[in-house]
């Protein structure tokens, strides 16, 4: 061996030694993660989706959306076919669809005080389930957020009061971890209830811990945000790993709050990790096309560097639709801001809420000034509704 040879080993493991010391830490010094949480956290890193054993749906759906991102935006709406302003579980019904002729693309669902009978939303679960199937067998797409109840203290999703700062008390070691790991086990039947007709699991985007930065929320950030990542990385590996659930995309989702990149991915932000996350979505009530714009490009931006899906997770006005005067939401800012932003444009899905009453609404429902504004929202060659949508469940 001559010493230029010698002198290049030295060189190549000192060089493996110093990036080895350098691989990012979800954990402080006084909770160090295993060599085994290390080594999956690897086998899971830079690798676009986050789960390497997820089916056959669930990998098609993350590749078609990061396709169709890049010259369409998927519309979605919360609830779509579970209620609307003045009806409520009525067959086939969706305001969506009464204005647009065609079902929204995207879904949202909520699974707050699963359980139970009915969710937070008065919707009863087993209709919740049945109508989830009929969106995936139409070819939509499901999403599912959790607005959980304090597991400290049994009470709501806005329990923040001094005793009831629960995230430190639900991560591994807490004091009610075992109460999280019940819930979760809960959402697993849920989730093996979600089959189509020839007994797949229905692929689902779930945003657990969603607007993390909402104060309100108890999972919110308090501290330096380990505590919280350290419960997003249990959430998704007790999920994958331990139940065996290979039907999710995970999507971390904060509130717009004078965001910027590096805030976004920062650790006290409690951003989890590329490992970790599929889609890099945003939840913005400014209803202004400039903001809405601003927000859409630091997550198209995000995602594209790191594989992943960018989305509008929650989208619209603030108090939603007023009722007597029309907004021009729909075209003026949100479509024409995203088609006039080469960037903000390749977000590839947007979500708006519910349609809970004529005082809580965030679509036009029949008669309301806005219909013929979303109507020309729904032509334009940008946006895909669910009749206009590819078989996101297949690889091309």
């Amino acid at each position: 061996m001559t010493i230029r040879h010698l002198t290049l080993i030295i060189l190549c493991t000192f060089a493996l030694t110093e990036v080895t010391q350098i691989l990012p830490a979800y954990s402080n010094q006084n909770n160090k993660q295993t060599a085994g949480d290390n080594q999956r956290a690897q086998k899971y890193r830079d690798r676009g989706i986050t789960d390497q054993e997820a089916t056959e749906e669930t990998k098609a759906l993350f590749y078609n959306l990061r396709q169709l991102a890049k010259s369409k935006l998927l519309f979605g709406h919360q609830d779509s076919t579970a209620y609307g302003v003045g009806w409520s579980a009525e067959d086939g019904r969706s305001d969506v669809k009464s204005v647009t002729g065609s079902y929204p693309a995207v879904y949202g669902w909520d699974i707050g005080r699963l359980g139970g009978n009915k969710n937070l939303d008065g919707v009863e679960f087993s209709h919740l389930k049945r109508l989830i199937r009929q969106a995936y067998e139409r070819g939509g797409i499901n999403t599912i957020s959790w607005h959980m109840s304090n597991p400290v203290t049994g009470r709501g999703y806005l329990d923040r009061s001094a005793q009831a700062n629960a995230v430190p008390n639900i991560i591994p070691g807490g004091s009610h971890h075992k109460e999280l790991k019940r819930r979760l086990d809960i959402f697993v039947e849920f989730l093996n209830e979600l089959k189509d007709k020839k007994g797949r699991a229905i692929p689902i985007i779930f945003r657990p811990w969603h607007e993390n930065n909402q104060r309100r929320f108890w999972w919110a950030i308090r501290g330096d945000g380990r505590d919280f990542i350290k419960l997003w990385h249990f959430t998704v590996e007790y999920l994958r790993d331990t139940k065996g659930v290979h039907n999710l995309l995970y999507a971390y989702t904060p509130l717009a709050l004078n965001t910027d990149k590096n805030s976004f991915t920062a650790l006290e932000s409690g951003y989890p990790g590329d490992a970790y996350v599929d889609i890099i979505g945003i939840d913005n009530y400014s209803g202004q096309g400039k903001s809405i714009a601003a927000s859409a490009r630091i997550v198209v931006e995000l995602a594209e560097l790191k594989g992943k899906i960018a989305a509008l997770t929650e989208v619209g006005p603030g108090n939603g639709l007023p009722s007597e005067s029309p907004t021009y939401f729909f075209t003026r800012q949100l479509l024409e801001p995203l088609k006039n932003d080469p960037v903000a444009g390749k977000i590839a899905y947007a979500l708006v809420w519910r349609n809970s009453s004529r005082r809580h609404f965030w679509v036009p429902f029949a008669g309301h000034p806005d219909v013929d504004d979303f109507r020309k929202f729904r032509q334009d060659t940008l946006t895909v509704f669910e009749d206009d949508l590819i078989d996101v469940y297949k690889m091309p």
